[in-house]
C-alpha cells in the first residue's frame, strides 16, 4: 500500500509494508530523527494456544541487564482477551486474576489486542523465565474457545535508571487538520508547553511532525483501527503517536471528549491501537483557531465565526496531550467518577489524592490541578458565576505529577 505524508512539511510517499517476523528472537531500532532519542528495544515472539475454557500459556526470558518488558497479546478472530496472570522466575505473582484493574488494566477483557508493561509500580524485575497465562472470550456465548493461537510480541529494554529519560513522540496531523497553519502553529506552541509538563518528569520529548491525508474525522483507537496500524507502520518506531483529527469518532463523554488512548498502557508495536487521538474542534471551537476571540479589546473579541471554547484553547489542547500521552504510558486517572460523584479511585498509587464529588474535588488544588484528573474543572467564583475574565470557560490547569507517578512514566518501555 503507498501512502503519501510529509516528514517536517515535505511531501513524501512512503511504501508501507506489513512484515510478519518468525517465531524467534529478533532487535529493532528506530534512527534518531530530529531529537535525541536513541531507544532500542530487543524483542520476542511467542505463541499461546488456548483450551477449552479458553486459556492459553506462554513464556519468556528476560534477560540480565534487561529493566522492562511490554507484551502484546492478539486474537485472530474478534475475541476479547485479557492477562490473567504473570509469574516470575521466584514464582512471585506480577499479577493475577485477583489483581485489581488499578493495578494494571490488561486482567480486564478488552478489544485485541492487549498489552501488559512491567514492573507495575516499583521493584525491579528479576532475570529469568516468566510465564504468562492470557485468556479469552468470544463474542458470541457458543464461540469456540479451544486451540486458538495468540500470538504475542515482547519487547525489552535495557535502561537502569528510572529517573529520568527520552520520549520519541510522533505528532501526525490528519487531512484538513495539516492544512491549516492556524493548527500547525496551535498545536506547536501547545506542544512547547507539554514539553515543559514531562520535565518535571525528568522525560525530554523527542517529536516529529508529520502530515497523513486522511478525513476529517478520525477512528477511536481504543476500538481499533487498521488506520492507526497503518500510520504506526510507516511513521518512526519506539514511539507515541499523537494523531490530531478535527474530530474523533466517540469521543462525546467528559471524560474522552478531547482525547482518547488506544490503551494503557499503550502498544510499542504497530497495532490497530498504537496511537493517541486528539479531537482538534473540539479544543477550539468550530473556527478552527487557538484562543481566536480570547481576549476583551482584542479586535477578534466576540467577532462573528469565533468559538472561544475555553479561556487558554492551547494550554487546555497541552494538558490534553499531555495526559492522553501519560496514559499511553501506563499512567491510570486519579479518580473514576459515576455522574457527579467519585465512583472509585482509579490508580494504585499512594502518593495521588481523592476526592468524593466533583465539588468537592473543585475544592482539592491537589486533585484537581493532577495531570491525571479526568476532565478540567471550571473555575468558579465566591458567587457561583464563572470566574472568567477572557472570552470562554476559565478552567484550572492540570500539570501537576507525584512522584509515584512520574515513576510509572519512566518505567514505561518507551522512555529511554
Amino acid at each position: 500500500m503507498i501512502t503519501c505524508l510529509s516528514f517536517n512539511r515535505l511531501k513524501v510517499c512512503a511504501v508501507v509494508l506489513l512484515i510478519v517476523v518468525a517465531v524467534g528472537c529478533t532487535s529493532s531500532s528506530s534512527t534518531t530523527g530530529d531529537g535525541t532519542s536513541t531507544l532500542n528495544l530487543d524483542s520476542q515472539q511467542a505463541v499461546a494456544v488456548t483450551d477449552g475454557s479458553g486459556q492459553g500459556t506462554f513464556s519468556f526470558n528476560l534477560a540480565q541487564g534487561q529493566s522492562a518488558f511490554q507484551m502484546v497479546a492478539s486474537t485472530p478472530g474478534g475475541q476479547q482477551i485479557r492477562i490473567r496472570s504473570v509469574v516470575g522466575p521466584s514464582g512471585k505473582k506480577l499479577i493475577d486474576e485477583s489483581t485489581a484493574s488499578t493495578v494494571s488494566g490488561a486482567v480486564v477483557f478488552q478489544s485485541s489486542p492487549v498489552t501488559f508493561s512491567a514492573p507495575v509500580l516499583v521493584g525491579v524485575l528479576l532475570p529469568g523465565t516468566y510465564t504468562v497465562t492470557v485468556e479469552i472470550k468470544g463474542p458470541q456465548k457458543k464461540s469456540v474457545l479451544g486451540g486458538v493461537e495468540i500470538p504475542v510480541s515482547i519487547v525489552f529494554k535495557s535502561d537502569a535508571n528510572f529517573n529520568s529519560g527520552t520520549l520519541r513522540v510522533n505528532l501526525i496531523m490528519v487531512g484538513p487538520i495539516g492544512d491549516s497553519t492556524d493548527m500547525q502553529d496551535g498545536f506547536e506552541s501547545a506542544f512547547d508547553i507539554m514539553k515543559e509538563i514531562y520535565d518535571q518528569a525528568g522525560i525530554s520529548l523527542d517529536p516529529k511532525w508529520y502530515d497523513w491525508a486522511g478525513p476529517g474525522q478520525i477512528p477511536n483507537p481504543a476500538s481499533g483501527s487498521s488506520f492507526y496500524l497503518d500510520i504506526a507502520n510507516a511513521v518512526r518506531g519506539n514511539a507515541v503517536n499523537i494523531v490530531i483529527g478535527e474530530t474523533v469518532q466517540g469521543a462525546n463523554g467528559r471524560e474522552d471528549k478531547y482525547s482518547i488512548s488506544g490503551s494503557s498502557p499503550g502498544p510499542a508495536i504497530p497495532t490497530v491501537r498504537s496511537a493517541v487521538a486528539i479531537a482538534a474542534l473540539k479544543l477550539t471551537g468550530t473556527d478552527g483557531k487557538f484562543n481566536y476571540g480570547r481576549k476583551k479589546g482584542d479586535s477578534s473579541y466576540n467577532k462573528p465565526g469565533s468559538t472561544q471554547v475555553n479561556s487558554d484553547e492551547t494550554l487546555l489542547a497541552a494538558e490534553e496531550m499531555s495526559q492522553v500521552t501519560a496514559h499511553y504510558l501506563g499512567l491510570s486517572h486519579i479518580v473514576e467518577f459515576n455522574g457527579g460523584s467519585v465512583a472509585a479511585s482509579a490508580d494504585a498509587l499512594t502518593d495521588t489524592v481523592s476526592c468524593t464529588t466533583v465539588s468537592n474535588c473543585r475544592l482539592d488544588e491537589d486533585a484537581r490541578s493532577n495531570l491525571a484528573f479526568p476532565f478540567p474543572l471550571t473555575v468558579y467564583t465566591t458567587n457561583g458565576s464563572q470566574n472568567n475574565e477572557n472570552n470562554g470557560v476559565d478552567t484550572y490547569t492540570r500539570d501537576i505529577l507525584t512522584d509515584q507517578q512520574r515513576a510509572v512514566l519512566n518505567r514505561s518501555s518507551l522512555v529511554e
